[in-house]
């Protein structure tokens, strides 16, 4: 017996009459930038070309994890949205490119946070902090963080 493309759908609530379930062309072109944003979290680390880079590089690998989850976690709401909702008027395609656009805008800085982060809060186990104030005080000052965390809350 044949199953309907609602029922194939899981996780989703039976309960809820589904208007997206046909993919359109924003959530397609939303795709494409979605994997291009990830595509930047990679590409924005360079390749190792000793063991020691190598190693050194090992540390993206949290930081990486993690900037993948959100952005993938921004995807999955935008995803729902569209299947729930089903709207392609003006409005929400305007409000769909700034969602982008602020994905986008976003890569190079979530990194960047990312990996202070990991650092930060590796350095309250593994290391005093004053060693880590000397490693990381040319990275970002102490005023730096506040605008830092102004600019992530804005976005």
């Amino acid at each position: 017996m044949s199953r309907s493309i609602k029922d194939q759908l899981v996780g989703l609530n039976p309960k809820f009459r589904y208007r997206g379930l046909n993919q359109t062309r924003v959530e397609t072109f939303s795709d494409a930038v979605f994997a291009l944003a990830i595509r930047l979290v990679v590409l924005s680390s360079s390749v190792p070309e000793t063991f020691s880079e190598l190693r050194q590089s090992m540390t993206d690998v949290v930081p990486f994890l993690f900037c993948v989850i959100l952005i993938v976690v921004i995807w999955m709401q935008h995803y729902q949205f569209f299947l729930k909702y089903g709207l392609q008027d003006a409005r929400t395609i305007v409000f769909n490119t700034f969602l982008l656009f602020l994905v986008l805008i976003y890569v190079y800085p979530l990194k960047f946070l990312m990996k202070f982060l990991s650092v930060l809060y590796g350095g309250f186990f593994t290391r005093d902090m004053s060693t880590f104030n000397e490693l990381y005080a040319d990275q970002i000052g102490e005023g730096d963080m506040k605008f830092l965390m102004i600019i992530y809350g804005l976005g």
